[in-house]
């Protein structure tokens, strides 16, 4: 009888025990996913650059909306992964954080270079491993290689930048024909366009441009020529440049600036400074004799 009762009883206690293990399993089954449904599926942006000195990077932006406001939010401080081909610890290009813009720059290593070489294409993957504020998020980027070569010469006074556009294959390179190629001249902000309505290249790949003559350069009349092609996203942006002494030289003229009403201190007319100091000595004479008298008659007033 007393073993009857002891496998009832130990038949309730394993009973209970498998209900309360899986109540426990569902509660944490249950919390993952809340967690899951609050964070945000990552919206990744890749852009390629090739610069003048045939440097290549990638550059990435993470952002997200917010699923209330619908706002547009940065990914800031988020580790980021870029590989070349596939996603492999061997193909690993480099880890980066990004910025307080969602932004993170690649500068390709001697791992890309090797590849390069021998590649017409580049593949691109990034990884950004799963955190508090996004899930797990893989994009690729594919570029076919492309190659900008300018030349600048001067023929009968005139001044002119050349600008030959080819594209890489298996059997070498290619020109490519009928694209626009934007010209300009480096500024501080941006690059002032020039060359207007011919800018296409022609069916060998190339486009002659004039160089304005209006043009105001530094103190020696230097000014930075711009070229890229930008406007097909398989290849990226291409870029070259090339400083040249072709522009107006700058010249300050601080002249019309001197001795005026709207001048600095510096440069405060004469007489105004003159005025104005007899206007501040007249009035500190006239307080500092007030309180002589003053004190003049307070003597008086004592005897």
């Amino acid at each position: 009888m007393k073993l009857h009762l002891y496998s009832i009883i130990t038949s309730f206690a394993l009973v209970a025990l498998i209900f309360n293990s899986g109540k426990v399993f569902s509660q944490e089954d249950a919390k993952e996913t809340v967690e899951e449904a609050t964070k945000n599926d990552a919206k990744v942006a890749l852009s390629f650059l090739k610069d003048n000195d045939n440097k290549s990077s990638v550059k990435v932006k993470i952002s997200h909306k917010d699923k209330e406001t619908k706002e547009l939010m940065l990914g800031v401080n988020m580790e980021v992964l870029l590989y070349i081909n596939e996603a492999d610890p061997a193909n690993l290009i480099g880890k980066e954080t990004t910025n307080n813009k969602g932004i993170a720059v690649f500068q390709m290593n001697a791992l890309f270079y090797a590849i390069a070489d021998t590649s017409s294409i580049y593949n691109f993957v990034l990884v950004m491993p799963e955190n508090e504020t996004y899930n797990e998020a893989e994009e690729g980027l594919s570029i076919q290689v492309a190659k900008l070569e300018i030349e600048v010469y001067e023929k009968d006074s005139i001044r002119y930048i050349k600008a030959h556009l080819q594209s890489k294959s298996d059997t070498g390179y290619a020109p490519i024909a009928e694209v626009s190629l934007s010209f300009g001249i480096k500024c501080t902000f941006s690059n002032l366009p020039f060359g207007g309505e011919y800018t296409t290249t022609d069916e060998d790949g190339y486009v002659i441009v004039e160089f304005p003559t209006d043009v105001v350069g530094d103190e020696n009349g230097d000014v930075e020529i711009v070229v890229s092609y930008k406007e097909d996203e398989a290849y990226g942006v291409v870029e070259k440049t090339a400083k040249v002494n072709w522009a107006k030289p700058l010249v300050i003229d601080n002249s019309d600036i001197q001795h005026k009403l709207w001048s600095s201190r510096a440069n405060a007319p004469v007489p105004l400074v003159v005025i104005s100091l007899l206007i501040i000595i007249g009035i500190w004479g006239t307080l500092f004799y007030l309180m002589f008298d003053l004190l003049k008659i307070r003597k008086l007033g004592k005897k």
